[in-house]
């Protein structure tokens, strides 16, 4: 493992040697550029040409090679492609790459683009100009962060100094690569997730309300629970963000008639007409239940709103895990709006709709009216007693044959199967 292993931070050199003086020149074009489309354009222009891309073209193909043997050995699988390879993680792998500093030349590899640019012009229309070499190496890079922390706590502690990066990357084209990297770091992470803050969850609430992405919604998931535990202050956090500050952001469902239901987002630019729940049919012939698989850019804009509605109804299961009583307030407050009242979940559960949408459904029921006792506070009885009535009896004196009168004060004379023995 050593011998492959000792390569990677020469390819690396290689990559971070390239001749970029060009782009620090349009450092100051690049500043100017971030508000102006026309002059964006005319940069990203500039650096398609760069001699940062041809150095790139020719140096790229060997560390991409040799990330790829990173993703082969990390994981313990049968898919050949590297970046859909998705197995158990060798640990001691891990150990072995984040020992030889593998954490930090990644980073330092994926962070090329940003050396002399501002994430803000680094968006969808950037892919052909950095080139499909580098968006691939890229691609590959973010991927071994992620599988580098998968599980591994050590590993996601010694890489908490790159969330500040990853976060400003989220308005970029690496934005789903990287919400995977930190959902990745932040997983069953207790020490990280103690360590949360409201202005963490802010900027994920943000990312939300820029473009309504699930993966976003995934990664307040990750905050919610630990280990399958609930985390009630980051549940709290993000109840207060969404329900009592941004409540726009959450979907509209209306009965649409005819025992169908309709999802609306009212007066947002993503989604200007409502997708109805019912309609199964997905572009080119998909089902729904496989668009979570899916490559991003390869999902319809229904799809999404579909795919978007299902990530929530799944955060609202872990917002209300561990019976956390603001959390349900909230939604029941709310239930008309999100379609979460029990009435309307019966109804929706009768209906033809993807088993992804049916399975939330059944753990909302399940969270909101099933496993939610106490509602209120109870005072427990700390001593019972057991009453009897207190009977006269005669009874005969043993030593003289004498009857006389006694009171029986047995308290389980008349429960006789309740007496210690």
């Amino acid at each position: 493992m050593k011998t492959l292993i000792s390569p990677f931070p020469l390819h690396c050199a290689a990559v971070d040697s390239l001749e970029d003086s060009d782009l620090e020149s349009l450092k100051k074009e690049c500043d100017e550029a971030a508000n102006d489309a026309v002059a964006r354009q005319a940069v990203l222009k500039k650096i398609g040409s760069s001699t940062f891309r041809a150095s790139v073209d020719k140096h790229g193909a060997r560390v991409m090679g040799c990330l790829t043997q990173f993703l082969l050995r990390l994981t313990e699988s049968d898919v050949a492609d590297p970046i859909a390879r998705d197995g158990t993680p060798n640990k001691g792998y891990q150990t072995l790459l984040q020992e030889q500093g593998a954490i930090t030349l990644v980073h330092k590899l994926v962070e090329l683009p940003f050396r002399h640019i501002s994430p803000g012009l680094v968006t969808e229309s950037a892919r052909t100009h950095f080139g499909p070499t580098f968006m691939r190496l890229c691609q590959l890079g973010y991927r071994v962060l992620q599988q580098l922390c998968k599980n591994n706590n050590n590993n996601k502690n010694k890489s908490v100094f790159i969330l500040p990066e990853l976060r400003q990357k989220l308005e970029t084209v690496f934005k789903t690569a990287c919400t995977e990297v930190i959902r990745s770091i932040y997983t069953n992470n207790n020490i990280l997730l103690e360590a949360v803050r409201a202005s963490d969850i802010s900027v994920f609430i943000e990312m939300i309300a820029l473009s309504k992405q699930p993966q976003f919604v995934n990664l307040l998931e990750a905050l919610c629970l630990c280990e399958g535990s609930p985390v009630p202050s980051n549940q709290n956090a993000i109840v207060t963000a969404l329900f009592e500050e941004n409540l726009d952001l959450l979907p509209t469902v209306v009965d649409g008639g005819n025992g169908m239901l309709d999802l609306v987002v009212a007066k947002d630019k993503d989604f200007p007409d409502p997708v109805r729940l019912s309609d199964v049919s997905c572009a080119e012939g998909r089902a729904v239940d496989d668009l979570e698989d899916m490559d991003a850019a390869l999902v319809s804009t229904n799809e999404r709103l579909i795919l978007y509605h299902h990530r929530l109804l799944h955060l609202f299961s872990c917002l209300t895990s561990g019976r956390n009583m603001k959390a349900r307030r909230a939604l029941l407050r709310h239930s008309a709006k999100l379609g979460v009242g029990y009435s309307f979940l019966l109804q929706t559960l009768r209906m033809d709709l993807p088993n992804m949408l049916l399975s939330d459904c059944c753990m909302i029921m399940a969270s909101l009216y099933v496993d939610c006792e106490p509602h209120t506070k109870v005072n427990l009885i700390s001593k019972s007693i057991i009453w009897t009535k207190m009977m006269k009896v005669t009874r005969t004196r043993a030593t003289d044959g004498r009857a006389y009168t006694v009171t029986d004060t047995d308290p389980y004379s008349d429960c006789r199967h309740l007496k210690p023995t």
